[in-house]
């Protein structure tokens, strides 16, 4: 532990780019947050709208809300699709339709205005690692503010706790892909516990996560927020639904050279990103680059070591799963873990041979 406190790290951002402060309430009339409340607020920019800047955005917007060239395959018959399907062996981005979505009750419990009606006293987090939350009243305060709508990388929503509170109820509005849905190799890690009603004689059976990385989110954010270059962690794969609003994706193949890519840390914002040289350079360097406008009800399927970056180009709402299968390849899985996370990679290792004897550990 340290006595300094941390710098608030959401995902999206420079880690140490924000800082909670307080300001007079003059200042916070003028930000339209309310009084009494703790701003998160880059510490060198002051709240003065920049028309330049602004105009710079609307044009870069309207540029990636065209359909890019160089896309990923589209599928519309998610039907046909089963555990570790093709795109997954060989790992390979795709697009899955809309239809996947249809009966799907969080496209409307889930978008802003919806949890604003149910959920606006709660907290809710902006990172994994640092741990800080703002209720999502304060935030709709925040977005709407003058720093929310001059930042060039807002402050986005990055919540993987859902589980644990009266939330959990949303996740009951949709259901995991079939796709998607194969057994996970860190389910092992969780423990499953059996609870008895103290007001009748009946028992239910609650989940208790013991050791498992988180896996499951939900992201919010306004345009210009997103998450700058990044191979996700753990040699997991990703699925990403879009509840509302657009989004622009670049994802470059596994073993490109981060230095080709401007990937590195701390990372470049996806908006300074695509707004600056990396973006069209990146795709000369890189002939295998894919490009992806994701809109409401498309899942974007995101393959194990894969860099890749997201801007929201409006105001986003998003749910988002990472998993762990043998493919492409299992070793590459076990030695990702092993690498980031060693002790975890102990405790996995233990689990996962009772779990799955057939599967070969080549240290």
């Amino acid at each position: 532990e340290t006595e300094e406190e941390l710098p608030l790290i959401d995902g999206y951002d420079i880690p140490g780019w924000r800082q909670h402060i307080k300001v007079s309430d003059y200042i916070q009339g003028i930000l339209n947050v309310g009084s009494g409340c703790s701003l998160m607020r880059r510490t060198s920019q002051l709240g003065v709208v920049s028309s330049r800047s602004l105009a710079e955005w609307k044009t870069l917007q309207q540029r990636l809300l065209q359909e890019p060239a160089r896309t990923a395959q589209r599928i519309a018959d998610h039907e046909s699709l089963h555990w570790y399907p093709w795109f997954e062996r060989n790992n390979v981005p795709v697009i899955i339709s809309e239809s996947m979505t249809t009966s799907w009750k969080a496209m409307k419990t889930w978008t802003f205005d919806s949890l604003l009606k149910e959920y606006s006293d709660w907290q809710w987090r902006f990172s994994d690692t640092h741990g800080s939350t703002m209720t999502l009243g304060q935030y709709e305060k925040y977005i709407h503010s003058i720093e929310g709508q001059t930042d060039d990388a807002p402050l986005a929503v990055y919540d993987s706790q859902l589980h644990t509170d009266e939330r959990a109820s949303m996740l009951e509005d949709y259901k995991v892909p079939r796709c998607f849905s194969a057994p996970d190799l860190f389910e092992c890690l969780e423990e499953k516990e059996l609870h008895s009603d103290d007001d009748d004689t009946t028992s239910s059976s609650t989940t208790t996560v013991h050791g498992r990385p988180p896996y499951r989110w939900i992201l919010i954010g306004p345009e210009r927020s997103g998450t700058g270059l990044h191979i996700d962690p753990l040699g997991t794969h990703a699925w990403v639904t879009l509840v509302e609003g657009a989004k622009r994706w670049v994802l470059f193949p596994y073993g490109t050279d981060k230095s080709l890519i401007g990937m590195q840390s701390p990372q470049i914002p996806s908006a300074l990103w695509f707004s600056s040289h990396w973006y069209e350079e990146s795709l000369k360097r890189v002939p295998g680059a894919i490009e992806v406008l994701q809109r409401p009800g498309e899942t974007v399927y995101v393959p194990a070591g894969w860099p890749h970056l997201v801007l929201n180009l409006e105001f986003s709402t998003a749910i988002t799963h990472n998993y762990a299968t043998e493919y492409p390849s299992f070793e590459r899985l076990h030695c990702a873990v092993k690498e980031e996370e060693p002790e975890l990679y102990v405790h996995w290792k233990h689990k996962l041979q009772k779990a799955r004897p057939d599967l070969a550990w080549e240290e």
